[in-house]
């Protein structure tokens, strides 16, 4: 309610295109924000977990997302994930022009295809039309692939030369705090404080898994604001430590000793967990923990503040030098 009007008003006579995030915790918020913006295009990447507390279910949540379109322009375009079993469950009931983008729904407009990732970044094949254009992105984890699809497709709509395109993801810098890979003497560190859901939780675990390293650490605090479902969701997110062959849990908060109740009842050793109630606590068990050739992924909801975590682990490294 504040961000987006701030947003508005930078706007100048020369910017072309502007992209608007609307956030919501409930029904009406972005019915609002959207009568604010009257896009012209609509792009939904997923309904996910995140407001489940108030929401109550994905949908509703898809409810209360797809108010945008109550604002869409006339001859409005909508962008969607293929992937999402939900999204891609109302294609015929959008008036209007839409299409999908995805990697595993191979009905999608714009598919991503030869998927091949290293230490620190991605490649991939993006097809439509008949046309197979190469991309690189910095960055790991097919939630990341999914994102430089969806800006391309974006893109295409707006007549945006592909090459041009193709240029711009090869130098994506993602923001502070969202899967920023840090090396410090000899440790991976993973800082993927910026927030946290189930869906999130599994990519960061996918990407901790693909980067190579002597033993691969989460360290997983509370994800907020999951309402009656907390305990389940934090379960859930106890089996995909497992699915991701993750070597050691450490978690912190009230909520995330559920993660590893969770994992343990998918046959994680419970000899490879630990569970603390402050980050204080972690940092003293990490300072005595961590080996060099460890990668570590650090990821809780914001208010955990688990960057307080990342900035021990890297002042501890520097200063033991």
């Amino acid at each position: 309610h504040i961000g987006l009007p701030f947003t508005l008003f930078e706007l100048k006579e020369e910017h072309e295109i502007s992209v608007i995030e609307m956030g919501m915790s409930g029904f009406g918020e972005i019915d609002y924000l959207a009568s604010l913006v009257e896009p012209e295009t609509a792009v939904f990447t997923n309904i996910g977990l995140s407001h489940i507390e108030n929401l109550g279910s994905r949908e509703n949540i898809m409810k209360a997302k797809f108010e945008m379109l109550n604002h869409l322009k006339k001859d409005g375009f909508v962008l969607m994930c293929g992937d999402d079993d939900m999204l891609f469950s109302v294609a015929e009931e959008l008036e209007a022009e839409h299409k999908y983008y995805g990697i595993e729904n191979r009905n999608c407009d714009y598919i991503a295809e030869n998927i091949v990732q290293d230490k620190f970044s991605t490649g991939f094949d993006i097809c439509f039309d008949k046309h197979r254009y190469r991309v690189t992105i910095p960055v790991l984890g097919e939630h990341n692939v999914k994102n430089a699809l969806c800006a391309f497709a974006v893109g295409m709509h707006y007549n945006i030369e592909p090459e041009k395109m193709i240029s711009a993801l090869a130098g994506f810098e993602p923001g502070p705090m969202r899967q920023n890979i840090i090396p410090s003497d000899g440790i991976t560190i993973i800082n993927d404080c910026y927030n946290s859901s189930p869906s999130s939780v599994e990519a960061g675990l996918k990407t901790l898994r693909q980067i190579g390293g002597k033993r691969k650490i989460a360290v997983l605090g509370d994800m907020l604001e999951m309402g009656e479902m907390s305990e389940a969701l934090h379960r859930l997110c106890g089996r995909y430590v497992v699915d991701c062959k993750t070597d050691f849990l450490v978690c912190v908060g009230n909520n995330s000793r559920h993660i590893i109740e969770g994992a343990v009842s998918e046959g994680f050793l419970k000899d490879n967990t630990v569970f603390f109630e402050t980050n204080k606590e972690v940092n003293a068990f990490l300072d005595s923990f961590l080996e060099k050739g460890d990668v570590v992924l650090v990821k809780a909801s914001r208010g955990m503040k688990l960057e307080e975590i990342v900035n021990h682990i890297t002042d501890f490294e520097d200063n033991k030098e």
